[in-house]
């Protein structure tokens, strides 16, 4: 990737406490961390990764043209300039910063990190915003937009490049406001440094990525440094039922200030009076003196609470009370986030939940709505942290009928996977259909009226990794048109 601009960066000013070796100085205007990218004129960043160390791969870049190396430690056997920082990845972030001119200088951003939620979250605050007629920017894992253009996602936060361009194409398109997913890894990686939010929000904590992290304790320690990121004068705003979410603004705030939100207790942003059905969501929408009833159709007290976190965003962003909750009202789910596909005869939802947490949130509050059986299909991801897997079939054992099949197996065997899973259920009736598809068919054909159908644990996503292909498949696409050709004459009840 290239981070590219008209005029040429100063190293030396911009990283002052940078020593330099075969130049005083390095101008900068192309700085790419693939020396496959590098082009005459470029700066070569030498990233040292977990498997890989970008030293490694210095001769190729010069010879594709590199004419300088941003490195964290000097190089005997290079006669390219030098620029030697302490941390090379935060300096690679400052560097495409600046490239792209400081674009979060003209913006107002809020970070949003957390287990689960994230995009909802994001969606959510774009959505309000725009209900008032303000131009909001939103990066995140199923899209990008910049006020204007729209393009898919191939990561939940962009490496450097990308997404400095992504938030400079925003203040080309007169976006004057940004919500951004900010992962664990991003943040461990120090893929946004130099980044400077308004609002940091942190939509929950429980257990996710081990298998990057290594430890719960490191996890949490990466998504702390959010809090890091807040400009002077920012704030956090936090999920304040959520124990992992207060420990960590206990332990990594960073003296700034917190605007709680909560479903069961005393906060800064409350919902009361909740009840649910199987149609959306009625509640209490509360803001300092200002009470209003909400009607959605999203469905959860997550989504609830997801709500309540966009709107202390909107709020800091400049909306009134009234102004946010007639724009609560209107939400609607983002792809693949508890995605209603069909509602009559039966209920079919689409749900990205791949955590524990997250399945079980879903599982129960689907359970607590449907008249007749919760039936559930879901797996697990190949190559990432085992030890969830029994947990995610501790967390599917409240449904009716539990199917498990294939998620992205990877390069690992599916049955392997499998195996794990059906290792953590308990109390439920389980199918094992390793064909996606095929178990997919099997919850449809199962499914009576009355009854309702979650397909879990890839929500948006449009492929399937197996082995080293990745194969089209989309849940959503695969109900319709199962279930258009199953019945033609049948009166179904889509979703849009």
């Amino acid at each position: 990737m290239i981070a590219s601009s008209a005029g040429a960066v100063s190293l030396r000013r911009l990283l002052p406490a940078a020593s330099f070796i075969g130049s005083a100085d390095i101008g900068v205007s192309h700085i790419t961390d693939r020396s496959t990218d590098c082009r005459p004129g470029s700066v070569f960043a030498a990233l040292r990764g977990r498997t890989v160390d970008g030293i490694d791969y210095l001769d190729e870049a010069i010879s594709n043209g590199a004419c300088g190396v941003l490195t964290d430690r000097p190089i005997t056997s290079t006669a390219v300039p030098q620029c030697v920082v302490s941390n090379s990845r935060i300096a690679y972030s400052e560097v495409c910063r600046a490239l792209a001119g400081r674009p979060d200088q003209r913006l107002r951003v809020a970070g949003v990190t957390g287990t689960d939620g994230k995009t909802s979250v994001c969606s959510m605050i774009r959505k309000l915003l725009e209900s008032c007629g303000q131009r909001c920017g939103q990066l995140g894992t199923v899209e990008n937009y910049d006020g204007v253009c729209t393009e898919t996602s191939t990561l939940t936060t962009d490496e450097p490049p990308k997404f400095w361009n992504s938030l400079s194409r925003m203040t080309s398109n007169r976006t004057t406001m940004a919500a951004v997913e900010l992962s664990s890894q991003a943040l461990d990686q120090y893929r946004v440094a130099g980044l400077q939010l308004d609002l940091a929000v942190v939509t929950g904590v429980t257990r996710d990525h081990l298998d990057y992290h290594g430890t719960p304790h490191a996890y949490a320690a990466a998504k702390g440094k959010i809090f890091g990121l807040v400009r002077k004068g920012g704030r956090a705003i936090i999920n304040n039922d959520d124990p992992g979410s207060r420990d960590l603004f206990a332990k990594h705030n960073c003296g700034i200030d917190a605007i709680t939100c909560s479903l069961d207790g005393p906060a800064d942003l409350r919902a009361t009076d909740l009840t649910s059905n199987k149609t959306g969501v009625r509640f209490t929408f509360q803001m300092a003196d200002f009470a209003e009833q909400i009607q959605t159709e999203l469905i959860g007290r997550h989504n609830v609470m997801n709500m309540l976190l966009a709107a202390a965003v909107a709020a800091e962003f400049g909306l009134a009370p009234e102004q946010i909750a007639a724009g609560l009202s209107k939400i609607k789910s983002p792809p693949g986030r508890l995605e209603r596909i069909v509602a009559e005869p039966i209920n079919v939802f689409v749900d990205y939940a791949h955590t524990p947490d997250a399945l079980a949130r879903v599982v129960d509050e689907l359970k607590q709505i449907t008249q007749g059986r919760l039936i559930v299909v879901f797996g697990a991801g190949g190559g990432r942290d085992a030890d969830k897997r029994p947990l995610l079939g501790q967390a599917a054992s409240n449904a009716d009928l539990a199917i498990v099949t294939n998620d992205n197996p990877r390069n690992e065997h599916p049955q392997t996977i499998i195996e794990h899973i059906l290792a953590g259920i308990t109390s439920t009736t389980v199918e094992v259909r390793p064909d996606r598809c095929d178990a997919i068919r099997l919850a449809l054909d199962a499914a009576v009226p009355g009854d309702c159908v979650l397909i879990a644990g890839k929500g948006h996503e449009t492929y399937q990794e197996i082995g080293t292909r990745q194969i089209s498949h989309n849940d959503a696409a695969f109900v319709r048109r199962y279930l258009s050709a199953r019945h033609p004459a049948t009166p179904i009840t889509a979703c849009a």
